[in-house]
């Protein structure tokens, strides 16, 4: 029987096995993400001394009142007063014209 001949005797409330359930698929074996503590031998440059262990170094920056922040340049905020950026951009907008 051809899929023309068989159209009436189709039936079309009919779902593929697993559709009612959600078709869950199965996750993705993932491994643990462990953060080594060991790194390159690195120079403090507030003691000198030389550390391989990221605890060490972290902890003798902030015993001496010290922090380690990301990237400034990308953390920074336009601090720029009373609107001085945006005539900035107002300027440089209009003389592109």
């Amino acid at each position: 029987m051809t899929f023309k001949t068989n159209y009436d005797g189709i039936k079309w409330d009919k779902r593929p096995a697993g559709y009612a359930t959600g078709m869950k698929h199965k996750a993705k074996a993932r491994a643990h993400n462990i953060i080594s503590d060991t790194m390159d031998l690195t120079q403090n440059p507030i003691d000198g001394k030389y550390y391989d262990s990221k605890s060490r170094y972290y902890q003798t920056v902030k015993a001496n009142g010290m922090e380690i922040c990301d990237d400034p340049i990308k953390s920074r905020k336009d601090t720029a007063p009373g609107g001085v950026a945006e005539s900035i951009k107002r300027a440089y907008y209009e003389t592109q014209r």
